[in-house]
């Protein structure tokens, strides 16, 4: 506890000193900052259907149907939707909400949104990969460890590893996201394989003005963590350019929990005409670390160190009345491991996507999409090296959304999919969203999804590998009801997931098994609740329960999550205070109900104070103080997390 405290007084000894640099740096003849309207996690608290979005460059070809309106070169569009599929009740927070987190890395802070979203965590501020890994992600049911079910879009393009067939979660780089959409249940009429759960779309931002910008954020905290993020944005009426840094190191809470991560992202774009545009972007993450193991038998030395880099080429544009959006993208990566393990994996694929209407009350979304995945893997102390056949695919898809009268709207969509090896695979869905009395939603979706088996389950000894299997399915339904008044959001969704031929392991090695179960049925409830602008506060709560069946691993049967949001001015400063709490109850380290691990609880907290000088300098001090409460919690059995910790930093906007 000693060793605690004197971090904790360390680290706001130096929050204290940032803040005192940052007044010191500011005009203190300036006014009210001029950054008092700025979006706030308690002003985008769920608490409204779209997101309006202003721009002073050129178009934004590949936005959508939105009418655009040019006023002196600013382009204002209209309500850019949550989702493509708004029956689906998405989740959307801004990039600066992931930014701003309390919770220690992006994916949690999206699981603290939703409470049938369910994040696994170290506390070390990296997941890993492999044994000892974190960040396994179930929404409502389906997911887990590795994250197969549940896939990660960015950029309008997938993205996982194409050995194991799931997103890397150290991978999920918050620096230039724009805003981050999670529809649950899955969507594979539109994205493919792997949505069977949930799909978490990111969209990263471009220049927003026609001058040089300059962001950066300094980080210090408990345990000699160190973050550094630096952003440069520049756009013109040909060109728009941003380009953005990211680097952490921490030494860990205990031994063997040392670990860094890096990342570099750049992004190009051409206006080619008025309606055109090209775009280019690149992103390479780096990180290493390590699986400490359980603290009853600790193996510090269990490295990891894993190389991704992701490739997007994209031309948007309209041809009169129809916008198009065509992609080709390329992911590849390099994965070692402590025991020999050596793979280099590769995905990539095309997509061709239009959206148009017909009339006033049709608007449709159609493509067609190929997938290639393929990769290498070998033992490098025996120098043996495993067999894998690549996989490819080729789609076409379509989703027709009708507005009959106003304020509702209905969904039918379907997806005709050729595998190789499966053959053709049937995907559809279908939803209806009814807004009236301008405050009540009802809303209700039902979606078949489909996962194809990974060339780990098919080709890898580890612990055994099956290439007899067949894929996956799920037919997800929800329905419910949600209630907005201008200070009050009430809301509720009934859930059923249904899939069959789940691919499970059981056994250990030499006589483990990997094959396809019957079936499963999780029936489950979601609940949140929220209020806003009562005087300086904003609160909002969510529950869910589920009844998971047998297969309990780490797929929780109750969660809840609450958020307290403050602002308020102070002097020529304007105050920013969160408080976020998780309660997570029914974890198990196994299936059927076995190695029950206690519940997890914990509040974090997060204070920031903002102004801009006369100069148009943006300075933020902040802290984040995580487990408040000093509580001993795990996910993991035996993988404690850390007691209270703090980090202190500085963010700069030029």
């Amino acid at each position: 506890m000693a060793h605690r405290k004197q971090a904790l007084f360390r680290a706001l000894g130096i929050a204290a000193y940032l803040c005192a640099t940052a007044a010191a740096q500011t005009d203190t003849s300036a006014g009210m900052p001029a950054d008092a309207a700025r979006e706030t996690p308690a002003d985008t608290a769920d608490l409204s259907n779209d997101s309006t979005q202003v721009s002073t460059t050129a178009p934004d070809t590949g936005a959508g149907p939105g009418k655009v309106i040019e006023l002196d070169r600013m382009i204002v569009r209209d309500k850019r939707p949550r989702a493509k599929d708004q029956t689906a009740k998405p989740s959307v927070m801004t990039g600066d909400e992931i930014r701003e987190a309390v919770r220690s890395t992006p994916l949690e802070e999206l699981a603290q949104k939703s409470a049938d979203v369910y994040v696994s965590s170290r506390g070390a501020g990296l997941h890993g990969v492999a044994s000892g890994a974190s960040g396994g992600i179930h929404v409502r049911g389906l997911g887990g460890s590795p994250n197969s079910q549940v896939l990660v879009v960015e950029d309008g393009v997938p993205d996982y590893q194409g050995i194991f067939g799931h997103p890397i979660p150290d991978a999920f780089v918050p620096v230039l996201m724009d805003r981050v959409v999670l529809v649950k249940g899955g969507d594979g009429v539109l994205y493919g394989t792997n949505a069977m759960g949930g799909v978490i779309v990111v969209e990263n931002r471009w220049p927003s003005e026609e001058k040089t910008k300059l962001s950066t954020e300094t980080a210090y905290g408990s345990f000699n963590t160190f973050r550094q993020r630096v952003c440069v944005e520049k756009s013109s009426d040909r060109i728009a350019a941003i380009a953005a840094g990211n680097a952490f190191i921490t030494e860990g809470h205990r031994p063997g929990m040392d670990g860094n991560s890096g990342s570099a992202q750049l992004g190009l774009r051409t206006y080619l005409n008025p309606d055109w545009t090209f775009s280019v972007r690149e992103k390479v993450v780096h990180f290493n670390g390590n699986d400490p193991g359980p603290v009853n038998d600790p193996n510090p030395d269990h490295w990891f160190d894993v190389l991704r880099n992701n490739a997007v080429l994209r031309l948007d544009g309209k041809l009169g009345p129809v916008f198009m959006t065509s992609s080709v993208w390329v992911n590849a990566g390099i994965h070692k491991l402590y025991d020999g393990f050596y793979s280099r994996d590769y995905t990539g694929g095309g997509k061709l996507e239009a959206t148009g209407r017909i009339g006033e009350i049709v608007e449709l979304i159609y493509g067609a999409q190929g997938d290639y995945v393929d990769g290498a893997v070998r033992n490098r102390t025996e120098d043996t090296r495993e067999h894998v056949d690549p996989m490819k695919d080729g789609a076409l898809y379509g989703q027709a959304t009708v507005f009959p009268v106003k304020g509702l709207q209905a969904v039918l969509g379907g997806r005709g999919l050729y595998s190789d090896p499966y053959g053709f695979v049937p995907l559809y869905k279908c939803g209806v969203r009814w807004e009236f009395l301008d405050t009540v939603i009802m809303h209700a979706r039902l979606t078949r999804n489909f996962r194809q088996p990974t060339l780990r389950e098919l080709y890898l000894p580890f612990p055994t590998a099956n290439p007899d299997l067949e894929p996956e399915y799920a037919l997800n339904w929800d329905g419910g009801a949600e209630a907005r008044f201008r200070k009050v959001f009430l809301g509720c969704t009934v859930f059923r997931t249904w899939a069959t031929d789940l691919i499970k392991y059981f056994g250990a090695w030499p006589t483990a098994e990997v094959v396809n179960i019957d079936e499963i049925e999780i029936w489950g409830i979601d609940a949140a609740a929220g209020l806003r602008d009562i005087g300086p506060f904003a609160f909002e709560a969510a529950y869910c329960w589920q009844d998971v069946g047998t297969y309990t691993k780490q797929n929780p049967e109750s969660k809840a999550n609450a958020n307290i949001f403050v602002r308020h001015p102070v002097g020529k400063w304007r105050g920013e205070l969160k408080l976020g709490a998780e309660w997570v109850h029914g974890l198990y380290m196994d299936n059927y109900n076995r190695k029950a691990i206690n519940d997890v609880f914990f509040v974090d907290m997060s204070a920031r104070a903002r102004r801009t000088t006369a100069k148009g300098i943006e300075i933020a001090p902040f802290v984040v103080v995580r487990n408040i409460l000093d509580m001993e919690n795990a996910y993991i059995e035996n993988y404690t997390l850390p007691g209270i910790h703090v980090l202190c930093g500085l963010n700069l906007e030029l």
